[in-house]
């Protein structure tokens, strides 16, 4: 297993807080939230002028219940080194909090934020190997799933699930954004090609800037690993369920 962090954060200066007994760098940029739970449990939230901000935990509740008109909903107009400004989507009425209670807040799961970017993936590679082996014990196969678990900058965890295109499937194999891959790659030799069989439903929902996003985002990582995925439309692909430990996994670097 590995994570990629698609955003460099080395110039984005942290301040250590403790929240419900976790360790979290908190970012000190001017006009941005930023709360970083690191390895090995790469979530972070991100929120800018432009975002949405709503009452409750996403994370805890299904988008019908979150887009319903109950649920109180502001427009973020400014963030400033020590508040936050709102303004109400039904009524446009500004309101104006702390900075440090509103990154509270969302670590807390009180308040939430939009999913607009996905900033980290992490790479999972499992099921049953080419029985083959060499001298070292190594397996000399590719395994059969292929998971990927993207962190968005909500706070929330979404999954993909990938299986290996069979041999006579493979010409013409296109990556995510639909041109043609020749199948020959650089540092890690010919990749293998995957396709996008079950992923959650909010990222089948996705459209616009955070879907082609996620498609740039999951391309890259599996890259790495020596994969390029095929029917990247993922229109044929089944959903996930929700993880039910996604609430309750440990926020710790």
């Amino acid at each position: 297993m590995s994570t990629h962090i698609d955003r460099k954060t080395e110039t984005t200066t942290l301040e250590t807080r403790h929240y419900q007994g976790a360790r979290a760098g908190v970012g000190l940029t001017p006009d941005e939230i930023y709360v970083d739970f690191a390895l090995p449990s790469p979530r972070y939230f991100r929120v800018r002028r432009g975002d949405l901000l709503m009452e409750g935990d996403v994370r805890g509740r299904s988008r019908p219940e979150m887009e319903s008109a109950h649920v109180r909903k502001w427009e973020v107009v400014e963030v400033t080194p020590d508040r936050v400004v709102g303004r109400t989507q039904n009524t446009d009425e500004r309101e104006e909090w702390e900075r440090s209670w509103v990154e509270e807040q969302l670590v807390r799961g009180r308040l939430s934020t939009d999913l607009s970017d996905f900033e980290r993936v992490t790479v999972v590679e499992s099921g049953d190997y080419d029985p083959d082996v060499d001298d070292t014990g190594d397996t000399s196969g590719s395994p059969s799933t292929v998971l990927v678990a993207l962190f968005g900058d909500d706070g929330k965890k979404y999954l993909r699930q990938y299986a290996l295109v069979e041999s006579e499937e493979r010409e013409g194999v296109k990556s995510e954004d639909g041109r043609v891959k020749e199948g020959k790659e650089d540092a890690v030799g010919e990749r293998t090609p995957i396709r996008l069989v079950r992923e959650d439903q909010a990222l089948l929902e996705l459209s616009g800037t955070p879907r082609e996003r996620l498609s740039s985002v999951v391309e890259r990582a599996l890259a790495c690993h020596g994969y390029v995925v095929a029917d990247g439309d993922g229109s044929t692909a089944d959903t996930l369920p929700t993880p039910d430990t996604d609430r309750d996994e440990t926020r710790s670097t």
